[in-house]
C-alpha cells in the first residue's frame, strides 16, 4: 500500500521526508501559514502542493479538505506549533491559541 500524505504545519517538509526515505510514502500536500518554509517544502517535494494559511481559517480548511479528497489522502501527519511550551511561553499556558492547534487533526 502506498500512503498518500496531507502534512499539517508542515514547515521544510522535514517530516514527510523521514517518510517519504521509506519509499511507500508520497506527501502530496504540505499546509504551513510560513510562505518561505512552503516553499522549501514544494523543493523537497517535486510532486506536492503547497497550502499556504491558518488551519483555523474555514476557507483553508476547505481548500485542503478539498484537495484531500482529490488526491486521495490516507495519512495524516505534522508537527503543530511548540512554542507555547517552551520556557519562555511556560507562562502561557492556556492562553497561548498555538497549544491548541493540535485539534485541527479533526478535518
Amino acid at each position: 500500500m502506498n500512503y498518500k500524505i496531507l502534512d499539517l504545519f508542515c514547515g521544510a517538509g522535514g517530516f514527510s521526508a523521514g517518510l517519504e526515505y521509506l519509499k511507500e510514502f508520497d506527501a502530496l500536500i504540505g499546509l504551513d501559514c510560513d510562505k518561505q518554509a512552503l516553499i522549501t517544502f514544494e523543493n523537497n517535494h517535486k510532486n506536492a502542493i503547497g497550502v499556504c494559511g491558518d488551519i483555523t481559517q474555514t476557507e483553508i480548511k476547505e481548500k485542503v479538505i478539498e484537495l484531500a479528497k482529490k488526491l486521495e489522502i490516507n495519512m495524516i501527519i505534522g508537527g503543530p506549533p511548540c512554542q507555547g511550551f517552551y520556557n519562555k511561553g511556560k507562562n502561557l499556558g492556556l492562553k497561548d491559541p498555538r497549544n491548541f492547534l493540535f485539534l485541527e487533526y479533526n478535518i
